[in-house]
């Protein structure tokens, strides 16, 4: 690696030294920031804080999740701005487009330009506050380059960051992302069912018998699902969790739900906070009060090293101590079938309340002098550490999960506070949001932050936690969600009738409509997630991530992409018109105007017409025009996408061997390249066999071609069952010229015949496992020839 070409020089600024001790001192943190008031327990301490200030040589700042902001950080210097605020807090409601933290501390900031990109990686677990200085705002300062102060100050803990950067202008943002997940670690690859639509509810008479409705009504209604969710009502009185109040769930009906929804291909997912009640029937709080008093010390202790206790769901509350190693090994031991009765394999986790909050605590979390114990035995105050504790209790339920199923079946845990390393154990959602188009608007930024940031297997609660939408408002958080990494259906116990299939018929089929688009993207997203697992690049991930020498696509918050090749520009207002009022002749259909740019280094596709393509001329944004059951989606050209069929299956499980075809969406060049990547999608066998295989195709010169990788080279011979029976059995090429497909010729064998096929050849029938066998020799093997 030549660093001298890729990395930048002075991210640690060389300012005189009289100008450092005007900007750095520690004046500025003398009064309490405001958004720090309700520390009641202890005040801020400077004694043991630590502050060190970088200069970038960009305006262009992201990062510092998690807050409901804009995805570009501003100044706060002005007088009255508060500094970003990092520590995990749960806040309901909480204010938008604030600095105030929420339930995440992720101290991590980039910026881009057109000229490279550099990273700050603060890791410290504090609670930390980061200010930012455009130049223009700091008089006397020698600069070659206009760019932004950052200073990082950290009420305590280690002194421990990193600084790195990339000077190769068209790879510059993802070589920094590849180096951030070096650090941190790269993700996880998650079940292939997780990628799929799930549907929660806080629901007040959640039952087996509800369970059971569910299922049989998604299925009637042909509403694909992957999972249904249990929330806090499942458990037994005064919220014991890991164990189902016997009334809701009796064994035979808890059978029949679960049997049920096995048979349909489905999952279930439950939650388990860590805040154990204090009940002499509670057996996960009997056993850990048990471990605790013999010195293993497993629940956190308050300053006078006593039990701490706080207010939360069921009243007076214990909470466990993950950084002490006993604390953690005894929560995973509670997801065991022994201990959590009732439970299968086709049980999830789903963590929540895990800042920890803490009702009666200030600010609801633990106080900053309650204690934990260490790997090493030692004592650490919450102050110092408290913004791991979310990650730490994900990294336990996924070694739970390992145990329970004997290290061979993929966890997925979903949680909400998080740190550096949640995603090597968890997918993360943004919380409690409300039905509104404003937090319609928040998600993309709040995604897209959390994802630079090393957290891509990140959603939102649709359509919006809080809070009952109207019919439009339910359909648009339904049309993004879709498109999010993580999609997912949940609501508050107050709010009334949010299962798609009561919906009017209209949004109903918009709805559906939404949910079988992310079906048909399944392989694609699947494949693009594996790309992230290797190479850090988000999934969704901003439009500079791609187009880094585009400057135009700096400022844009409002549109992403969903991995390399799709670009989603979304519906974030009220329909504009009707037809009927423009275009008379046409039965009346309610229209949306969405701002769209499309960066000019390529061409691009609408995905509802495919055949059309839209070149962008100018470096400007339009207004287009969308019906109400089309959402912005752009194709990249020279993109090559695998698409699952799903014919009439209503869960990702069920389609697993369903055919696949492959959509060409030919460049200037009529060329086009796609990746696939296929594995069993519930196992490890990928990571401890390696039972994964990678095709690489290319279009070009009217040849279609194949590269394949296998994790084992014994797959070129023996084919692994996921591979059996798979099939592609649908090609599509568009905008070759007005193509047209007299024939073609099958792994350069016999020429076949058609007739009036346009741009599509069906019924072909390329076997996976056929491609296997080619792709054994080295580059790529052509597989298809078309002619014209």
């Amino acid at each position: 690696m030549n660093l001298e070409k890729e990395c930048l020089t002075e991210l640690i600024t060389n300012l005189p030294d009289n100008k450092i001790e005007e900007y750095f001192a520690k004046e500025h943190y003398k009064v309490r920031p405001s958004a720090a008031n309700g520390y009641v327990k202890n005040s801020l301490d400077f004694r043991e804080s630590h502050s060190v200030g970088f200069f970038l040589p960009s305006r262009n700042l992201f990062g510092l999740p998690e807050r409901p902001d804009k995805f570009k950080l501003k100044t706060t210097l002005k007088i009255g701005e508060d500094p970003y605020r990092l520590t995990a807090l749960d806040i309901f409601p909480h204010e938008n487009y604030s600095k105030k933290p929420l339930y995440s501390s992720l101290p991590y900031l980039t910026s881009h330009s057109n000229k490279g990109d550099q990273s700050i990686l603060w890791m410290n677990a504090a609670e930390t506050w980061v200010d930012i200085y455009d130049d223009e705002l700091i008089r006397g300062f020698p600069l070659k380059n206009e760019g932004s102060f950052v200073d990082f100050v950290s009420e305590s803990g280690q002194l421990e960051f990193f600084l790195f950067g990339s000077r190769l202008p068209k790879v510059s943002a993802k070589r920094v992302q590849n180096i951030l997940s070096g650090i941190i670690g790269f993700p996880a690859l998650p079940p292939i069912f997780a990628l799929g639509y799930h549907y929660s509810k806080w629901e007040k008479d959640l039952s087996a018998s509800k369970l059971i409705e569910w299922n049989y009504e998604f299925t009637r209604f042909k509403f694909p699902v992957d999972s249904f969710w249990l929330d806090i009502p499942y458990a037994q009185a005064n919220y014991q969790y890991f164990k189902f109040d016997e009334s809701k769930f009796p064994a035979h009906v808890f059978n029949i739900a679960k049997n049920k929804i096995k048979d349909a291909n489905r999952q279930l997912v439950v939650i388990t906070d860590p805040h154990l009640s204090i009940d002499s029937n509670n057996h996960a709080y009997l056993g850990a009060a048990k471990k605790h008093r013999t010195n293993e010390q497993i629940l956190v202790k308050n300053s006078q090293l006593k039990q701490y206790k706080g207010q939360c769901w069921p009243g007076i509350s214990s909470y466990i101590d993950f950084m002490n190693p006993q604390g953690s090994e005894y929560w995973g031991g509670l997801y065991g079938y022994g201990t959590f009765q009732g439970t299968d394999e086709n049980f999830h986790v789903w963590l929540d309340m895990n800042e920890p909050s803490v009702f009666d605590g200030p600010e609801g979390t633990l106080p900053k002098d309650s204690v934990f114990t260490m790997e090493d035995g030692s004592y650490t105050q919450s102050k110092d550490v408290k913004n791991l504790y979310g990650l730490k209790m994900a990294e336990a339920t996924y070694r739970g999960l390992l145990k329970r199923d004997n290290l061979n079946k993929r966890p997925f845990i979903l949680t909400r506070s998080s740190f550096f390393g949640t995603q090597k154990f968890a997918a993360k959602w943004t919380g409690d949001n409300t039905a509104s188009l404003e937090d319609l608007r928040l998600s993309i930024s709040q995604l897209l932050s959390l994802s630079i940031s090393g957290i891509p297997f990140v959603g939102v609660d649709v359509p919006g936690f809080y809070g009952n939408p109207d019919k439009e408002l339910y359909s648009l958080f339904y049309q993004l969600g879709a498109l999010f990494p993580f999609f997912r259906a949940h609501g508050h116990i107050q709010s009334s009738n949010r299962e798609p299939y009561k919906q009017p018929l209209d949004i109903q089929q918009q709805v559906r409509q939404s949910i079988n688009i992310r079906y048909d993207l399944i392989q694609y997203l699947y494949s693009q997630f594996y790309l992230t697992t290797q190479n850090g690049a988000p999934l969704m991930r901003p439009l500079w991530h791609e187009f880094p020498n585009d400057i135009e696509c700096i400022d844009i918050e409002t549109e992403f992409m969903l991995g390399d090749s799709m670009l989603i520009a979304p519906k974030l207002e009220p329909h504009m018109l009707n037809r009927s009022k423009a275009f008379l002749e046409e039965q009346q259909q309610t229209y949306y105007t969405v701002p769209l740019y499309l960066p000019l280094e390529t061409d691009w596709y609408f995905w509802y017409s495919k055949e059309e393509v839209i070149s962008p001329q100018l470096q400007e944004t339009i207004n287009f025009i969308l019906k109400e059951n089309q959402q912005g989606i752009f194709v990249k050209a020279g993109t090559i996408l695998p698409i699952k069929t799903h014919e009439g299956k209503l869960s990702i499980l069920s389609a697993l061997s369903d055919p696949l075809k492959l959509e060409i969406f030919l460049d200037k060049d009529e060329s086009a390249r796609g990746t696939l990547y296929l594995d069993d999608g519930q196992t490890l066998d990928h990571l401890k066999r390696g039972l994964w295989t990678h095709f690489d195709f290319l279009f070009q010169n009217l040849t279609l071609s194949v590269a394949v990788k296998a994790g084992d080279e014994s797959l070129f011979s023996r084919l692994p069952s996921f591979l059996e029976n798979l099939k592609i059995d649908s090609i599509q090429v568009f905008g070759a010229n007005n193509l047209n497909i007299s024939g073609y010729s099958l792994y350069q064998g016999e020429v076949l015949k058609v007739t009036n096929t346009g741009n599509r050849v069906q019924d072909i029938k390329i076997n996976m496992g056929d491609l296997v066998y080619r792709g054994s020799k080295p580059g790529y093997q052509p597989i298809l020839q078309f002619f014209r």
